[in-house]
């Protein structure tokens, strides 16, 4: 009967410890960050909680939810930061002894403007192939043009040679062979 009651007692002294250890440590801040436009939940915003020495952040989850296991009851100050939107005020939330969870949720207002105009401009290449494309699909008439990239690409040696790979032009030559005149093609409409 004495070991039916040591035990009896130690038992109780272990559920009496738990209990005070489980209501210490199990005290627990959460909430959820929201916009305050949308009521979006806000992914990945800045949590940070402070009491004293005690100091945490974390980065809120996909539902936009945060839980801080905290040290005890009291007051703690909660701040929210989120890339776009304003900083949060400080938030003062107050674990009571005896309660396991606080729950503070935060909307957050965003720092967007409005834009009016946006121009972009550009500059291409004169030299390029594209930019030689670019000239003849646009021109009034039918034309070809060759573009310093292509002829710096070309195996001829002199202009004559190259004029000639363009559609309705000859060569004229000499009797070295050398091109000497060109000769365009032109037909009346």
């Amino acid at each position: 009967m004495n070991l039916f009651l040591q035990l009896k007692r130690a038992l109780l002294a272990f559920l009496l410890m738990a209990g005070l250890c489980s209501a210490a440590l199990g005290q627990t801040i959460k909430g959820k960050i929201f916009d305050s436009k949308t009521g979006e939940p806000l992914t990945g915003a800045t949590v940070k909680i402070e009491k004293g020495d005690f100091k945490k952040s974390l980065s809120t989850r996909l539902d936009g939810s945060y839980s801080f296991a905290v040290n005890g009851a009291g007051t703690y100050q909660l701040k929210v930061d989120f890339i776009g939107y304003e900083q949060s005020q400080a938030y003062q939330v107050t674990v009571k002894s005896g309660s396991d969870i606080a729950v503070q949720d935060v909307f957050l207002k965003d720092l967007s403007t409005q834009l009016n105009e946006v121009a972009i401009t550009g500059q291409g290449s004169k030299v390029s192939d594209g930019s030689a494309r670019g000239l003849e699909k646009n021109a009034n008439s039918v034309v070809n043009i060759l573009s310093q990239n292509a002829i710096q690409l070309l195996p001829d040696v002199t202009l004559g040679n190259t004029i000639q790979r363009v559609s309705g032009v000859t060569i004229q030559r000499t009797s070295t062979g050398e091109g000497r005149y060109a000769i365009v093609w032109c037909y009346p409409r």
